[in-house]
């Protein structure tokens, strides 16, 4: 793959030269040209890594695309908190804060009331 580095802006390509000229949009992280070593690694340099809040021991799933190598961060869920994920867990999650929200709950003094309300 090769590093495309920003054409030199000429007086025909300056923003100020164009009338109707539209701003740039302006890179969400400081670019830095870094290498390839021979062993694969690369180092992310420490600006980049502050700005994607990037720590040791991070994950990240490599992708490629046409001209480029994306890194995004990649979490873990441990096995036996992965129920908590799925679709229908969130799901209730989220009808669960609705009913909060709108008062939809009953509060108990103890247990046994609570009991003592679902025998009815």
């Amino acid at each position: 793959m090769a590093v495309k580095t920003a054409p030199k802006p000429t007086k025909a390509t300056k923003p100020r030269a164009r009338a109707n000229a539209k701003k740039e949009a302006a890179p969400v992280a400081p670019s830095r040209i870094i290498s390839l070593r021979a062993n694969g690694q690369v180092t992310i340099p420490a600006e980049i890594r502050a700005q994607a809040h990037a720590r040791p021991g991070d994950l990240f799933v490599a992708e490629v695309t046409d001209d480029a190598i994306v890194l995004r961060r990649k979490q873990l869920i441990d096995a036996d908190q992965a129920y908590f994920w799925t679709e229908e867990w969130q799901r209730g999650e989220r009808e669960a804060t609705e009913d909060i929200k709108h008062g939809r709950y009953k509060s108990f003094r103890s247990a046994r009331a609570l009991i003592a309300h679902l025998r009815g």
